[in-house]
């Protein structure tokens, strides 16, 4: 399994934390990289994301499902094209 999340662009990456996960193609990570290797060396586990973000909290859990299962679907589908 791996954890799938992203982060936001920051001035220097040692302030950033679990509370600035963002959903996957919505920040500055390589993910696109990150799946092709992956892909490449043969992995076929499990995508999993885990949202610390206080401001995904104030969504429904339904809301946030949907949004989560769109952009990792729109990442891996751009990474894999």
């Amino acid at each position: 399994m791996i954890h799938l999340n992203d982060y936001p662009q920051a001035s220097d990456s040692a302030t950033l934390n679990d509370g600035n996960r963002i959903y996957p193609g919505d920040g500055v990570a390589p993910l696109r990289q990150i799946l092709r290797d992956l892909r490449d060396n043969g992995f076929r586990g499990y995508l999993s994301l885990e949202l610390f973000n206080r401001d995904y909290w104030a969504r429904s859990a339904d809301e946030n499902l949907k949004t989560a299962m769109e952009k990792i679907r729109a990442t891996v589908r751009s990474a894999m094209a």
